[in-house]
């Protein structure tokens, strides 16, 4: 039996294998930031917003690159902002977000609310039902429940008799279930970490209500990307979240289902600071890189501009999924300044066009190195009789403590006040101090 179960989890993994094949920008405005419901209906994919000032009764469709191609205002005065779109065939299911709780409208192609259900008529009075979405199988309206917690589920409605009829219990995966659509006997849903789970989106059989797989969302795992609707348009599914690595806005993400995985990085070492380094010596580093996709991660090719930076391998470079590779970066300055510099890696992450890392160093002398700023003190035409000073910096350099045993004048006409000596200057600080001239 154990030999068995083990083939079938392997076959599982190999029939439903997804494949991030794009991901779209939305237009940049307030509307999209929120969006929250998503269903594909003709062509476009529609879009409801969560925000209560640009969102209420608004329904805004793009097409498959994320332009703009259709609108519809909802015709009915004080209706809110939206956690939810369904499409029966006919009309729009929108799941309207009131402030305890949360209500169905059923609205036509031009707007006319022809038909609405409260949450308390369906869960026996309970008005504290918050939805997270709703999507139609052909026979009636499914929608997710993520509060109260007791109350976490699926759940199917008849929409002429006004009553549940059917449950599907998700607990075991979590608490806060948003986005939800149908594909044939296939219900999706997807998971949100607010109460710290797994951001996963599942697939359940309708006929037996067994999860068939899940895959996580395209950030990486610990990390939130407040995933919302979810779309399938015959051919391919889609996702509105959060932009990977952002913390706002929202941006489609499509999926072939049929595919063979998804490469996904995580750039660990984002920034490397050599400090100071002996010019004309070398300073090595790392960069850690890791794929936690589902399919291998190529690197392409690197490109650091300036010649004192340089990689220690070669490309391409194939990271094989859950693996972390170490690239090293090394710094030989040749002068006496900062360098600031970074190293751009192109790769299949579907999510980026490159990743970048950071890299700065500073080259030193091998020794104290004094400087004088500025290299003369030029007081200029002064009255007769008169006092006046300028500041002179006294800079090291070098790598090592510069001090500074005394200071001497050769003319009783320049003099220092609170003086003293001696001195010891940091590699890559500075002293300063008034000289004084008595004309």
């Amino acid at each position: 039996m154990k030999k068995l179960f083990i083939l079938f989890a392997l076959l599982s993994t190999c029939i439903f294998s997804q494949t991030l094949i794009q991901t779209v920008n939305l237009p940049g405005s307030t509307f999209y930031n929120y969006g929250y419901g998503m269903v594909y209906v003709n062509g476009k994919y529609w879009i409801s917003s969560d925000n209560s000032t640009v969102g209420s009764g608004v329904l805004n469709a793009v097409n498959d690159q994320g332009v703009q191609v259709d609108n519809l205002l909802i015709q009915y005065p004080g209706i809110r902002a939206s956690q939810g779109l369904a499409f029966d065939g006919t009309d729009f299911w929108y799941v309207e977000r009131k402030v305890a709780r949360c209500d169905l409208f059923k609205v036509s192609t031009t707007g006319v609310v022809l038909d609405s259900i409260t949450t308390p008529e369906i869960f026996g009075g309970n008005t504290s039902i918050i939805l997270g979405g709703a999507a139609w199988d052909g026979t009636g309206l499914w929608i997710s429940v993520y509060s109260p917690d007791t109350r976490v589920a699926l759940y199917k409605v008849n929409v002429a008799a006004r009553a549940i009829v059917d449950t599907i219990q998700i607990q075991q995966f979590g608490l806060q279930p948003t986005g939800i659509t149908v594909k044939g006997d296939t219900l999706f849903f997807v998971m949100d970490g607010f109460q710290n789970n797994d951001e996963r989106i599942y697939a359940v059989s309708l006929a037996t209500k067994d999860t068939l797989f899940s895959f996580h969302v395209p950030e990486q795992p610990g990390v939130r990307q407040n995933p919302r609707g979810l779309a399938w348009d015959g051919n391919y599914f889609w996702l509105l979240a959060e932009p990977v690595g952002a913390s706002s806005g929202r941006q489609l993400f499509k999926y072939d289902l049929t595919g063979s995985g998804t490469p996904s990085i995580n750039l660990i070492t984002t920034t490397i600071n050599f400090g100071n380094v002996m010019i004309d010596s070398t300073s090595t580093s790392s960069i850690l890189i890791r794929n936690y996709g589902t399919a291998n991660l190529v690197i392409d090719s690197a490109i650091v501009s300036n010649s004192v930076f340089s990689l220690g391998t070669s490309f391409p470079v194939i990271i094989q999924p859950g693996v972390t590779i170490s690239i090293p970066v090394s710094f030989t300055p040749t002068a006496n300044q900062t360098y600031n510099d970074s190293v751009m890696f192109f790769h299949n992450d579907p999510n980026f066009a490159y990743s970048r890392t950071l890299l700065t160093g500073t080259g030193v002398y091998t020794a104290p190195y004094i400087v004088f700023v500025p290299p003369a003190l030029v007081y200029g035409n002064k009255r007769v009789n008169s006092t006046s000073y300028l500041t002179l910096k006294i800079e090291n350099r070098g790598s090592s403590i510069l001090t500074i045993d005394s200071i001497k004048l050769k003319s009783d006409k320049f003099y220092f006040e609170n003086l003293f000596t001696p001195v010891n200057v940091l590699p890559l600080s500075s002293f300063s101090f008034n000289v004084w001239f008595q004309s």
